[in-house]
């Protein structure tokens, strides 16, 4: 973030080609990933860089009251360090962007 305005230019640049595009199913899509990196861009100055304290290799449960989670990695998918969740008794997986 030393220098932050090459990211800026780049983000109205497509905002730019945004508005030519035609097919209005992939300009919205567009769109909202541009405002999405506006958002990051806005917010990213606040954020305090912080070192893992807990690390797990391949799945770590936590156990609380209410509740079993399980936590479980396959070596990555968009970065070495993905993961999803695991919600035992519901038979429900939290996978973010990993499912696409």
């Amino acid at each position: 973030m030393s220098n932050p305005e090459p990211i800026y230019q780049a983000i109205d640049e497509l905002e730019e080609k945004i508005q030519q595009v035609t097919y209005e199913k992939l300009k919205k899509e567009m769109q909202w990933e541009n405002a999405s990196d506006r958002g990051y861009m806005k917010i990213l100055p606040n954020l305090i860089y912080t070192l893992p304290t807990i690390t797990f290799d391949q799945q770590m449960i936590i156990r609380g009251s209410d509740q079993t989670v399980q936590l479980i990695t396959y070596g990555g998918g968009n970065k070495q360090s993905d993961a999803f969740v695991y919600l035992r008794e519901e038979k429900i997986s939290v996978m973010g962007d990993l499912i696409l």
